[in-house]
């Protein structure tokens, strides 16, 4: 892949807010191919297309980032500060996925915005309907808490499944998460459009993109960053597992330790879910 051969990891590394721009690339190459090939109703295909250029960066910086914690298994360094660049690599991509999917989402016209994302807008109105209003899931748990828990959980199941299966499979998920979030942030968007009309002239659209995504960002906290921060870090254990496997690491005695911080990570990743549905269900409850 030429982009890869451009943006080495040793350079992502160094400026991890490159894959900002490298994340838009992905998504507007997605958009674009799959509007011309199916039109509607195929946000999967999108997110598919996305995640495809992306899977060689993350492998390539998974393996340097193992080899140099086998190199170091002896570092007393906190787990969070060994995996700081990957952490930094998930969050970069995240970001850049979600601001891109709502760019796109906000920036077509309705019916084709529509069309093309309503796959992942169903998703939303999924989520959102169920807090609002009773549902035939709701039944099953006693509070608006253990409901957002359990559909948490099982996110964050279905990341340790994928990342099985297939390599860092869990980006899949992570994904899937941003191009929500991006719909999310498109809703505000539009209704900023709405208000504002055409009163700042060319300016009228970044003025309302920044301020609709402010404002939709600010709607989701505090219990957004406990979520969002634990599908990063599971993503994360995920991968190094996942990367170690194909690698033939568990034949060496630093598997391990990446089976140790995989866990590790698995478990903070647990307990801020728990946190976030807490705080969450408070709001809806």
């Amino acid at each position: 892949m030429v982009l890869e051969h451009i943006i080495s990891t040793q350079r992502l590394e160094r400026n991890p807010y490159l894959i900002l721009f490298i994340s838009f690339v992905f998504v507007s190459f997605a958009v674009v191919l799959t509007h011309y090939f199916y039109p509607t109703d195929h946000g999967v295909v999108i997110i598919l297309l996305t995640i495809m250029p992306a899977i060689p960066f993350f492998l390539n910086f998974i393996r340097t980032e193992e080899q140099r914690h086998e190199i170091a298994s002896g570092s007393r360094h906190s787990i969070l500060h060994i995996y700081k660049p990957l952490i930094s690599l998930y969050t970069f991509f995240f970001i850049g996925t979600a601001l891109s999917f709502a760019i796109w989402a906000s920036i077509l016209p309705v019916g084709l915005s529509d069309s093309m994302f309503s796959d992942i807008k169903a998703e939303l109105s999924l989520v959102r309907g169920a807090l609002t209003a009773p549902t035939a899931a709701m039944q099953y748990v006693s509070s608006p808490f253990e409901f957002i828990l359990s559909r948490n959980l099982l996110v964050l199941a279905l990341m340790i499944i994928f990342s099985f299966i297939y390599s860092i499979g869990s980006i899949f998920l992570l994904t899937w998460n941003a191009a929500v979030l991006g719909m999310f942030i498109e809703q505000s968007v539009r209704g900023e459009l709405a208000m504002l009309s055409a009163q700042y002239g060319i300016l009228t659209y970044p003025v309302a993109f920044v301020t609709g995504a402010v404002a939709a960002l600010l709607s989701i906290l505090p219990h957004g960053i406990f979520e969002v921060s634990a599908f990063f870090i599971a993503s994360l254990a995920g991968g190094i597992l996942s990367v170690a496997l194909e690698r033939h690491t568990y034949r060496r005695r630093a598997f391990w330790c990446i089976i140790q911080d995989a866990c590790k990570l698995f478990t903070l990743s647990l307990l801020l879910l728990i946190i976030g549905a807490f705080i969450e269900g408070l709001y809806a409850g």
